[in-house]
């Protein structure tokens, strides 16, 4: 059957650089199943044989914003996209039809027991069905890091979500720095549910997230709960309740 063969010579030739993070996130992620090493990308470069390309759609496919289409043969790979965020979608289509060492690198076998990865050749074309594909993530009950969010980003772009809705405050505690506020962190932020020592983000750590989310096509939805689930706000500052 016809098949490409993933080997850690594989070249990924992005036409542009809008399709440049695209090609290194596919890149860095090949590595870790055929690696040791990303794979070689080369912008603006003609694509040879055997290789991977990102090319902007002129095959008059109706894509639309954030459409992809990928064609797998013998030769090498063709993904297709209007925009960088179509660009960015065939990737993850690519990861879930690959094997789960892809994944996880508790399941990859010794490098020289290894053996090739193939793709059975076929053509795929995909566009979304909604434009707001959302999850939310609750912090205020149970606070995470800037780290566990951003494994929560790379699980949300694996399925293509592209809205984060990130629930920033509410009775259990405060999770975002307000400078002229400090007090919303320093003492709301110290909470969680069942006595946890909470925490929060700066400002500078949540501009990350964003940044994070961004470079994956995900938008960041805060939320500040108001006019209820005000608890933390109301104990950090007296002058906030009726009673001060």
């Amino acid at each position: 059957a016809a098949e490409f063969q993933l080997t850690p010579g594989t070249v990924i030739y992005p036409d542009s650089d809008q399709f440049l993070f695209s090609a290194r996130f596919l890149g860095a992620h090949i590595g870790l199943a055929v690696g040791p090493q990303p794979l070689k990308v080369e912008v603006g470069q003609t694509a040879a044989r055997g290789s991977i390309s990102f090319t902007r759609n002129t095959a008059q496919l109706g894509l639309g914003g954030e459409g992809y289409a990928i064609e797998i043969a013998n030769e090498g790979i063709v993904i297709r996209a209007e925009s960088p965020a179509g660009a960015f979608y065939a990737p993850q289509t690519l990861r879930q039809l690959l094997p789960p060492a892809w994944e996880y690198d508790g399941l990859r076998p010794p490098r020289k027991n290894a053996t090739p990865i193939a793709l059975r050749a076929m053509n795929i074309q995909d566009q979304a069905r909604f434009g707001w594909r959302g999850a939310m993530l609750d912090v205020a009950r149970h606070f995470l890091t800037v780290d566990e969010v951003k494994r929560y980003v790379d699980l949300m772009a694996l399925h293509k979500l592209n809205r984060l809705h990130l629930h920033l405050a509410d009775d259990q505690g405060w999770r975002i720095e307000i400078k002229s506020w400090p007090n919303l962190t320093t003492y709301g932020g110290s909470t969680e549910v069942v006595g946890g020592p909470g925490g929060y983000y700066t400002q500078e750590q949540y501009r990350d997230i964003v940044r994070y989310a961004g470079e994956r096509f995900i938008t960041v939805v805060p939320e500040i709960d108001m006019p209820g689930h005000t608890n933390a706000a109301l104990a950090s500052y007296a002058e906030l309740n009726c009673d001060d």
